[in-house]
């Protein structure tokens, strides 16, 4: 039996500083909501596969673009610290409701981590953390963002685009068609770019884990 996802809406959301945030959000408002924040350089897209069975089992499901990233704002000043996106948060956990768990891979569960840790937010009833831990090896994030800077200069195809994932991943079944694909590209000028701002990438990998462990230690 397949899994059938309800109608959702598109909702654009502004954050404390002014900036849009954009988010799908599957049932209705009076359920228990799961807030599910992405990892650097994807989209709310990358949890397609999840949102349905999230709302099958009887929850609100919000799956947002962080700043920089698909539909929502990029930093005029290019602030994608771990403290500015827990901010961006807050505007979300506001229409949450007074039941809210957080889902966050990479730099979405850094963000959840940091926003718990310094706002205390008391709808949040719960963090799921997906392939992050509050101090991260550097060698996985300088892995990360080798393949984020490898393809500064776009791609002529949406096949290379995929054949670039598929070799970073290549313990992963590559999709059947170019659709889900399309969702992190936009084209420009006759070529096809991820759809985030390339000054994620401004600062050293060094220097953004050390900041980031400081931040997610700090007693406040």
């Amino acid at each position: 039996m397949s899994i059938q996802t309800p109608i959702f809406e598109t909702i654009t959301l502004q954050t404390a500083k002014g900036l849009k945030i954009v988010a799908d959000v599957f049932g209705a408002a009076d359920l228990p909501t799961v807030i599910m924040l992405h990892g650097g350089g994807q989209t709310r897209h990358s949890w397609h596969a999840t949102v349905p069975k999230l709302a099958a089992a009887g929850f609100r499901v919000m799956a947002v673009d962080s700043r920089g990233h698909g539909d929502s704002d990029w930093s005029a000043d290019g602030d994608y610290t771990t403290p500015a996106q827990a901010e961006d948060l807050l505007a979300i956990l506001d229409i949450a409701g007074p039941r809210a768990a957080l889902v966050g891979a990479s730099m979405g569960g850094l963000a959840g981590f940091y926003a718990i840790g310094r706002y205390r937010p008391p709808s949040v009833r719960a963090l799921v953390l997906v392939d992050i831990v509050i101090s991260p090896a550097r060698e996985g994030v300088e892995r990360i963002r080798q393949f984020m800077r490898a393809h500064a200069n776009g791609f002529e195809t949406v096949d290379a685009a995929a054949a670039a994932v598929a070799a970073y991943y290549p313990e992963r079944a590559r999709p059947a068609g170019p659709a889900g694909l399309m969702r992190n590209l936009r084209q420009r000028e006759g070529r096809l770019y991820w759809h985030w701002d390339p000054r994620l990438l401004s600062s050293s990998a060094e220097n953004d884990l050390r900041r980031s462990t400081e931040w997610l230690c700090r007693s406040e």
